[in-house]
């Protein structure tokens, strides 16, 4: 059982887990089945063995998993957090635009609030976030993400990234926000973990 600190409803967030992705395969995406070949060998390999390393001890760096659309990203990233949850860790994944949107939520909902979220963000086991880079972001929601990233920074948490977007790629995308400084710190952060 997962030692996530907090008063985390297990239920709740694996109803979160499977909301994000209903319709989706998500759940079915495995090492066994995902397509490898000499291009993605390399990558495969490191999925597998950062996967097997935190079914025992939670790794504190994560990983960013980049390439152009359609070459499994999601699909390593998928294996990694189905690997994790049968392990009964704790694992939140999704786009960051629906991570944020719960976020926002909770303006309209009374039963949680936004630092809760942020709270189960940034404490669980693993959080997964896909296709980084893809959306347009407000100065609100980059402020959101860093103090996400550097909780679990903090606290020696990973966070796993999808992207098509290489470093450089992601700051200039951050950077719609209007906080050029603000979009660095994020981005690099990321890449420190």
């Amino acid at each position: 059982m997962s030692n996530c600190p907090g008063p985390f409803d297990r239920n709740l967030i694996n109803r979160i887990y499977k909301e994000n992705y209903v319709g989706r395969n998500i759940q079915n995406m495995n090492f066994e089945n995902f397509y490898s070949d000499q291009n993605n060998k390399y990558a495969v390999k490191v999925a597998n063995d950062f996967t097997n390393k935190s079914k025992t001890n939670m790794q504190s760096n994560g990983l960013i998993i980049t390439g152009k659309s359609g070459v499994g990203k999601k699909h390593l990233a998928g294996a990694i957090a189905n690997k994790l949850i049968e392990d009964d860790k704790i694992v939140l994944m999704g786009r960051l635009t629906t991570l944020l949107d719960m976020i926002k939520e909770t303006f309209r909902d009374d039963t949680k609030s936004e630092n809760e979220l942020i709270e189960l963000y940034s404490n669980v086991d693993m959080i997964i976030i896909d296709d980084l880079g893809t959306e347009r972001i407000s100065s609100w929601a980059l402020e959101k993400l860093y103090t996400i990233i550097q909780n679990r920074c903090e606290k020696g948490l990973p966070i796993i990234i999808t992207t098509r977007f290489n470093k450089q790629g992601l700051i200039e995308r951050f950077s719609y926000s209007n906080d050029k400084d603000l979009a660095d710190a994020t981005i690099s952060k990321l890449y420190q973990m």
